[in-house]
């Protein structure tokens, strides 16, 4: 007898848990397998792929990760403005799954994004690693759920999955400028 959760198979759940598990508790800051965690979740392809960062990239340095499991890598340090809760700030940015599959850039909205750093304009993980970035700096965010898009993940308007729920997200963010908060 196959055992299923609202048509979901047990062991898909479990093999998808299991994954993701693995992920959260791999610290060696090695690139994380291209299968999927989620093989039945469809995930949508990014309009635009971005090239000036990589998965890998900052995976090399070292990391600092804070109690809420965020870890935060300086790939490049800035000469610039440091960044402060409550500035506007110009990022360039690269998403990807732990699988190493690009689901979103700033490349696709047209090079760069604006946000008010501190304000839950944007995810927690963001609001929490991004401040302290000097302008010009680079910097790797591996981002819990918790932080993220929790359970829920987020689909695009055709009901599609961009994130799926309990993704692990590894953003490169390329700090451009920085207003100060007035």
């Amino acid at each position: 007898m196959r055992r299923s959760w609202r048509g979901i198979p047990i062991t898909v759940m479990l093999g998808a848990a299991l994954l993701a598990a693995s992920a959260a508790c791999d610290t060696s800051n090695r690139p994380v397998s291209k299968t999927s965690a989620t093989p039945s979740i469809e995930i949508a392809s990014p309009t635009v792929e971005a090239t000036w960062a990589s998965f890998t990239t900052g995976a090399d340095k070292q990391h600092r990760t804070l109690e809420d499991g965020l870890q935060v890598t300086d790939v490049e340090g800035g000469s610039g403005r440091v960044a402060r809760s409550k500035d506007m700030l110009t990022v360039r940015y690269i998403l990807w799954l732990s699988d190493g599959r690009q689901v979103d850039s700033s490349d696709a909205e047209g090079g760069s994004f604006k946000f008010t750093v501190g304000t839950g304009a944007v995810i927690r993980g963001w609001d929490e690693g991004v401040p302290g970035m000097a302008v010009g700096g680079t910097r790797r965010l591996v981002i819990p759920p918790g932080l993220a898009y929790g359970d829920r993940g987020t689909a695009n308007q055709s009901g599609v999955y961009v994130i799926p729920p309990n993704a692990i997200l590894f953003f490169v963010i390329r700090l451009v400028a920085d207003s100060p908060a007035g």
